[in-house]
């Protein structure tokens, strides 16, 4: 309201490149910025014939006390916990790792000098804010997911679950009852069989007529013309 009347001004949302490539078990932070920046796409067309400006800044990770603020454990009986905890724990290490928050306020004024801005600007380490989002233009959806569970280090955990499954699996058959139980499935399956014939048999008995198909008859073939030749 104050400032499409003077007809100038600037709206700069930051929200955060997890908007487009979203966090594992960072499902409402992701989906609160994705949302973020759809509404700043909106106002960027809305107030466009009305000279304000919308710039959605989309900043990557950034060493702030956002770290303060990541769990640190999962509860102990989740089936989610070894992988919660350990993108945790690199979502962790790579705040750390990631610039400082003087980067995101560089950046916005550098947005604030530009007399025609970009409607959504990215800034962070040159990995994510370059690498992250090319790839995030030119993957598949599929592939991309599979690259982010790849870079917090989840597919490890995804090798080490199916062969502790394995295992298990493997020693619940060699275990003393496992041999009883399987034979209990045969002799039930046997006996499933056996009641479904037997049923088949006193189907055809009753309905002797809607059991049997007769033989189509086949086809007559047509009688062959002779062939008539003239010569002149």
């Amino acid at each position: 309201a104050h400032l499409r009347p003077r007809r100038t001004g600037w709206i700069i949302g930051v929200s955060s490149l997890a908007g487009e490539m979203p966090m594992p078990f960072f499902a409402h932070y992701s989906a609160g910025k994705a949302a973020l920046s759809a509404l700043l796409s909106s106002l960027w067309m809305e107030l466009k014939p009305f000279g304000v400006r919308v710039v959605d800044l989309r900043p990557g990770d950034i060493r702030t006390a956002f770290n303060d603020s990541v769990p640190r454990k999962a509860i102990p009986d989740s089936p989610y916990r070894r992988w919660a905890e350990c993108a945790w724990k690199e979502s962790c290490r790579l705040i750390d790792d990631a610039p400082p928050s003087e980067w995101v306020a560089r950046t916005i004024l550098q947005l604030l000098e530009q007399k025609k801005p970009a409607a959504m600007k990215r800034c962070g380490s040159f990995f994510q804010a370059r690498i992250g989002a090319l790839g995030a233009r030119l993957l598949t959806r599929t592939a991309l997911l599979r690259s982010i569970r790849s870079y917090y280090g989840l597919t490890r955990l995804d090798d080490r679950h199916r062969a502790t499954a394995a295992r298990e699996h493997h020693r619940r058959r060699r275990a003393p009852g496992a041999a009883a139980d399987d034979h209990h499935v045969g002799v039930e399956l046997d006996r499933v069989l056996r009641e479904g014939l037997e049923g088949d048999v006193a189907h055809h008995a009753t309905f002797p007529a809607a059991s049997r198909c007769a033989p189509s008859p086949r086809p007559r073939a047509s009688p062959r013309r002779p062939s008539v030749t003239s010569s002149f």
